[in-house]
């Protein structure tokens, strides 16, 4: 074997190496990142946040379906995310009784009700 395919092989069997290493090393701290990325998402969907982020998401739903009744775009937004409001009323009808008819049930996370 002549001295430069020596080196050269050397030089790519080093390379190899090298590159096994950093791939171990990118391995686990991708690993970390996934493990504190679930335990953020698990404290998020458990703890307080989670409790107050279901509290904020179903005020922000009545909000819309008082909106809804005088905005057809925003009722077409809630109808296809599966939120179901009473039909756009007529007269008579105030922003209150819309509010009570898109109040989130006790049983259901959403907050108008799904669609059939």
């Amino acid at each position: 074997m002549k001295l430069n395919n020596y080196f050269a092989a050397l030089v790519l069997s080093a390379a190899c190496v090298a590159l096994s290493a950093t791939l171990i090393l990118l391995t686990r701290a991708n690993q970390r990142m996934q493990q504190e990325v679930q335990a953020r998402q698990e404290s998020l969907r458990t703890g307080i946040l989670g409790t107050q982020g279901q509290q904020i998401s179903s005020g922000v739903l009545q909000e819309m379906a008082v909106m809804a009744a005088t905005n057809t775009r925003m009722r077409q937004v809630l109808d296809a995310q599966g939120y179901r409001l009473p039909p756009p009323a007529t007269s008579g009808a105030s922003a209150e009784a819309l509010a009570a008819a898109a109040a989130p049930a006790t049983n259901t996370p959403r907050a108008v009700g799904p669609k059939p």
